[in-house]
């Protein structure tokens, strides 16, 4: 063999040992953990009992997702950078029971409708009148957006702005989903909410994806 190519190859051996591999370490603060919870109580099969309002087809209810942080090398300025989507079992179909689905629109007049102040450039409404949008009609609606929502650090509040509605476990991560609208006909039944948590961790989410993601599901009776 070629001298030249022994010195070569042997100076590549070097190089390749001496090369520094970086590591990608455990992104969880205090483990990989998520989990659902609405604020009503459950039953003995840990279902939660939600009361539905009869007189209404417009119900909305909210539920709340905790994750856990990651740690500082994997933030993004400064912050874990969480997204949690949703899905669920139970759907309704716009125009049967629940009716057609329909807008309100203000109407303003030029000539007679008063001003808002403290400008008085703002014209206030002298009338509504209702839209109905009939080409929605027989669409499938699920109960729960689809959507993606971000979580963020709980604010505890200060004299300028209240605390977050609500406060999690120390060390997670919260966010917000609103269930609904749910039409009154559901009473009495029983649906089930997933959702699927998506860490950013860069690399790390590249090569372990199933290490950075997780599902969690609730069940909901409605009273």
């Amino acid at each position: 063999m070629n001298k030249g190519y022994v010195w070569l190859i042997a100076l590549l051996l070097v190089f390749t040992s001496c090369e520094k591999h970086n590591i990608d370490p455990y992104p969880f603060e205090n483990g990989k953990r998520s989990k659902l919870v609405m604020n009503y109580p459950k039953d003995a099969r840990g279902y939660y009992l939600v009361p539905l309002d009869t007189t209404r087809n417009s119900n909305r209810f909210n539920i709340y997702t905790e994750t856990s942080k990651l740690i500082p090398f994997y933030h993004y300025n400064g912050i874990s950078v969480i997204e949690t989507r949703f899905d669920s079992d139970s759907y309704w179909v716009l125009g049967t029971i629940s009716g057609d689905l329909a807008v309100t629109i203000p109407l303003y007049s030029p000539f007679t409708s008063l001003y808002s102040s403290p400008y008085f450039s703002t014209p206030l409404p002298v009338d509504t009148t209702t839209v109905i949008l009939s080409q929605y009609r027989n669409s499938i609606v699920p109960i729960v957006q689809l959507t993606g929502i971000y979580l963020k650090e709980y604010f505890a509040g200060n004299m300028y702005q209240p605390a977050d509605e609500y406060q999690p476990e120390q060390g997670m991560y919260w966010g917000k989903r609103i269930i609904g609208p749910i039409p009154k006909y559901f009473l009495g039944d029983t649906i089930t909410v997933y959702s699927k948590t998506f860490w950013e961790a860069g690399n790390y989410t590249y090569t372990r994806p199933q290490e950075t993601t997780k599902i969690d599901s609730i069940k909901i009776i409605f009273k």
